[in-house]
């Protein structure tokens, strides 16, 4: 199978990172806020639960990022930035937080 966080990569049309950055695969029931702290690509993973605190943390850090749930699904939803996505979302969710 195809790893969750490369099919939304291809769905958003954009590359996971560049040359020699770092990508860091984070579960949600990591400490996120540490590994916000990490350089290069950072994808949250399955955060829904979490989702209100991981917006307003990342929103208090001034990260944008994008947000793919149910990738490959007929439910399929992408969210461009932090302020589009809701508060509720589902269980199969994944952001993605590139460097700027």
């Amino acid at each position: 199978g195809v790893p969750s966080f490369c099919a939304a990569a291809a769905t958003l049309g954009d590359s996971l990172a560049d040359r020699g950055e770092q990508i860091h695969i984070i579960p949600s029931s990591y400490d996120v806020e540490q590994a916000l702290e990490l350089p290069g690509t950072k994808i949250l993973m399955k955060a829904g639960s979490k989702m209100p605190a991981v917006k307003k943390m990342l929103q208090d850090r001034g990260i944008d990022g994008v947000m793919v749930e149910n990738c490959g699904m007929a439910e399929e939803r992408i969210y461009r930035s932090i302020e589009e996505i809701p508060d509720q979302v589902g269980y199969y969710c994944l952001t993605v937080l590139k460097e700027q």
